[in-house]
């Protein structure tokens, strides 16, 4: 190679590691500098950056998932102005990874109503925590749940009994599932102080993969346009989303919504085996027509570790004549 070009290519280097330097502070630094101009330069930039999170979090945290999933399904309650929500969650692949570790798995409604009952399936009150464990679908043997009672609240704290299990090991599938009655508001007065509401998960397992499903009837929330936040839950916990000062909380990373469809047979997901099963078991139990549901999908690789999914939801005003109205499957979502 000649000289000159040999100059030319070396004084390409110093200036590209002076701008390093000068810009950066160092190669991840300019690499978020570019993301943030370029689109596809960000996303993977946030991939690299969210799986980074996950290896550190994996290994403080001693645990991790494979597959973290939830799913709300939003059906009219028998109050007009509320919904039911019938909540399906759990993990594939949880293992412990550090034999000390433990696991809290918290059941935080976070609902609009604070009279909203937290039953089973069958609609009974939730009086064992094993009774919110869908059986058929864990593995066997079942891990054990100790429960804590929330001080001044009904949310509880389960505590996952590992054994001596670690490592691949003590890998396990755990799925859950439970219904909160008149859970989240369908309408609004028109001088209602607090217009939204939302729809959220909470990241508390190290994951490789979230699967954040959003179930609606026909009749819920009809002309709604979502759109996902990652909110930093840090200090200030779970957000309000009529409060602007928790915008400074969300993260500048861009994840997707996807719209599914309408009925439970396009809800399919390839990394959750019997997904479809589970609905239409759902559905069935409940009484409810699986094909008035239209179904939206943000599914995140790394999820970033204690971090809130955020669907936020404008509440729709109470109709005037107090009647609900109705949305024809197959039309605009």
């Amino acid at each position: 190679m000649p000289e000159t070009t040999l100059n030319r290519v070396e004084n390409a280097i110093g200036e590209f590691e002076a701008l390093i330097a000068d810009e950066g502070g160092d190669r991840s630094g300019l690499d978020a500098i570019i993301g943030a101009w370029l689109p596809s330069a960000r996303e993977r930039f946030d991939k690299l950056a969210k799986q980074t999170m996950y290896r550190g979090a994996r290994q403080l945290k001693g645990v991790a998932a494979e597959i973290h999933f939830a799913t709300s399904i939003l059906h009219p309650s028998a109050n007009p102005v509320w919904c039911d929500a019938a909540s399906l969650f759990g993990f594939l692949g949880l293992c412990r990874i550090r034999p000390e570790a433990k696991l809290k798995l918290g059941v935080l409604r976070g609902t609009s109503n604070p009279t909203g009952r937290t039953l089973t399936l069958n609609r009974k009150p939730v009086e064992d925590p094993h009774e919110i464990l869908w059986h058929r679908f864990c593995s066997q043997p079942e891990v054990k749940l100790v429960v804590h009672h929330v001080p001044g609240s009904d949310d509880l704290v389960y505590d996952l009994e590992w054994r001596d299990a670690v490592g691949p090991n003590s890998a396990r599938n755990i799925v859950m599932c439970d219904l909160v009655e008149a859970a989240l508001r369908r309408y609004r007065k028109p001088d209602d102080p607090r217009p939204r509401t939302a729809i959220c998960e909470f990241v508390i397992v190290p994951a490789r993969t979230l699967v954040f499903d959003v179930l609606l009837h026909a009749d819920v929330y009809p002309e709604w346009r979502p759109q996902v936040r990652i909110i930093e839950t840090g200090a200030r916990g779970m957000s309000d989303p009529n409060d602007p000062s928790r915008d400074s909380d969300v993260l500048p990373i861009v994840e997707r919504v996807e719209f599914l469809g309408w009925g439970i047979e396009r809800f399919w997901a390839q990394e959750i085996p019997d997904y479809i099963a589970m609905l239409r078991e759902v559905c069935d139990t409940l009484g409810w027509d699986g094909q008035r549901f239209r179904g939206y999908r943000v599914r995140i690789d790394y999820p970033i570790f204690n971090s809130e999914v955020d669907l936020g939801v404008e509440v729709p005003l109470e109709p005037a004549d107090g009647a609900a109205g109705s949305q024809t499957p197959g039309a605009a979502s």
